[in-house]
């Protein structure tokens, strides 16, 4: 863990003194759904947060955006934000995030809910 922790910041550390003057371009942010929400609970402060937080930071840096932690509707607002779900998305809710592309989002997005029949599961747009 500790030899991925020192690679992360090496990482960091390079792409700062290559692009010092580079403008931030957007931000990259988490966005918990489900039970990731649940802020006191296991999956929000445990490993699969931890996992999905230094995602977020290396696609901030590969993109030359900034990391700006888990998505907040004020804070964020008028910034060109990238998000990494922490589940795939159903329509309704990437609308009301704000993504319209799969330009928008590590991760995909359903027509309909997981929870829905199988009818409408395609994906309407992903990039893995």
């Amino acid at each position: 863990m500790n030899a991925i922790l020192g690679e992360a910041e090496a990482l960091r550390r390079d792409l700062r003194e290559r692009r010092p003057e580079a403008a931030v371009r957007g931000v990259v942010v988490t966005y918990p759904v489900g039970h990731a929400t649940m802020h006191n609970g296991p999956l929000h402060r445990g490993h699969m947060a931890s996992t999905r937080q230094e995602l977020a930071r290396r696609l901030a840096a590969l993109k030359g955006f900034a990391f700006g932690g888990d998505y907040d509707g004020v804070r964020h607002a008028g910034a060109t934000a990238y998000f990494v779900p922490s589940d795939t998305l159903d329509a309704a809710t990437a609308l009301r995030a704000g993504i319209c592309g799969e330009d928008d989002l590590f991760g995909g997005v359903l027509h309909a809910s997981p929870k829905s029949s199988r009818k409408g599961k395609e994906r309407v747009y992903s990039d893995r």
